[in-house]
């Protein structure tokens, strides 16, 4: 088979979910945010964690969306929800927990309420701030044969190399840019996925194992077991990207910080420097990895350039790379520093690659995010009826 041919032995049925327009209340209704409907005896689910201003304590989870199942009926070609009741989703979005740790479980739930003449409206818990409060909006639906990334396609498939070929695959079949899709959010299908296969790591996780440091900790055997078959116990159930809501223009997987600072910038606000700021965070990444993240981002880059006036990312990044290799040097870590230098040379080339294959957006729209619902824009994957 060719490339197109394999990836097209890969689809599977998804149903495409559009965010339309404030929605009034009806009950049982398919839609975006505002109060669930739940039976009388239920009980807001809570999660325990830490925030990012380093607050720990239970919060009430943020109600994401419901789905009326007979509603989706029609939708759902391979047969795999229920026909009947509501289908109900709640995140907590202060913590905004990416579910790498074990400890995270609890951070999402899932519900499904069979009865749909036993439930109600049920009122905001009285500690749940505003800010995790979604608007009511309305949710149009519609069937869409959904292919995988190239991270699931590669294990599917690890003799292929060629992404590019991929990637041209991809867009022949869909009609899309494969870096960036018209509509990400959807209930099943392949997952949307940025860096590595979220089967694996809902495999890995459940298991136990700790991911926030990446894969190379946990044992080959059991990295490989979940490579091979992850994907057929594991499904995507639900995965919502950004809402556009309060002046959202489309989504951003990587360096939306910078391009949220750049934004603030053309609109004559300041950025500060925070010099006594602590951030703890890292990529323990393998090479094909690293060079499949900075292709990413190189294309973000390349699409934004109008919005980064010219600014180039390579200056302080060369900067960095002779201050470091120069220290492993003078300390004798020799290994240390080949691996270093495949390291930069995997991040260069995709920069380069990812920038040479963007594709500018009309009218050079950013896709900086001017409001604080992207916390919304979470993956939730489930084995069963709940997580």
């Amino acid at each position: 088979m060719n490339m197109k041919e394999k990836l097209e032995s890969l689809g599977k049925n998804s149903i495409v979910l559009k965010i339309a327009k404030k929605e009034k209340y009806k009950l049982g209704a398919t839609r975006f945010g505002g109060k669930p409907d739940v039976p009388p005896d239920f009980v807001w689910p809570t999660y325990e964690g830490e925030s990012y201003d380093h607050v720990v304590k239970d919060r009430p989870l943020t109600f994401l969306a419901q789905f009326n199942c007979a509603e989706l009926a029609q939708f759902d070609k391979e047969h795999l929800l229920p026909d009947h009741g509501l289908l109900s989703f709640f995140y907590e979005t202060d913590t905004q927990c990416w579910g790498y740790d074990p400890k995270d479980k609890g951070c999402a739930r899932v519900y499904w309420f069979e009865d749909l003449s036993a439930l109600s409206a049920a009122d905001f818990p009285a500690d749940m701030e505003e800010d995790f409060k979604f608007p009511m909006v309305k949710i149009r639906m519609e069937s869409k044969c959904s292919y995988p990334s190239w991270e699931d396609f590669s294990e599917v498939f690890p003799d292929e190399e060629d992404d590019d070929a991929f990637d041209d695959a991809w867009e022949e079949l869909t009609g899309e840019d494969s870096e960036d899709p018209d509509d990400r959010s959807q209930l099943l299908g392949w997952p949307d996925v940025i860096q590595n296969s979220m089967f694996d790591e809902c495999d890995l996780v459940s298991q136990g194992y700790y991911l926030g440091d990446g894969l190379l900790n946990i044992p080959k055997e059991v990295r490989q077991r979940a490579e091979e078959t992850a994907r057929d116990r594991w499904m995507l159930l639900f995965q919502l990207d950004t809402v556009e809501c309060g002046g959202f223009e489309r989504p951003c997987n990587i360096y939306e910080d910078l391009l949220m600072a750049a934004t603030f910038l053309r609109e004559g606000w300041k950025v500060a420097y925070a010099a006594d700021a602590q951030v703890l965070h890292s990529h323990n990444l393998a090479p094909v990895e690293q060079y499949r993240r900075n292709r990413e981002g190189g294309v973000a880059l390349a699409r934004n350039e109008d919005l980064l006036r010219g600014a180039s990312s390579t200056g302080e990044g060369a900067r960095l790379a002779k201050a470091v290799a120069s220290r492993l040097l003078r300390e004798g870590e020799l290994v240390e520093l080949a691996a270093f230098g495949i390291d930069c040379c995997a991040r260069l080339l995709g920069d380069r690659a990812g920038r040479k294959s963007a594709k500018p957006h009309q009218g050079g729209r950013s896709c900086a995010k001017r409001a604080p619902i992207d916390s919304a824009a979470r993956q939730l994957e489930s084995e069963g009826e709940s997580l």
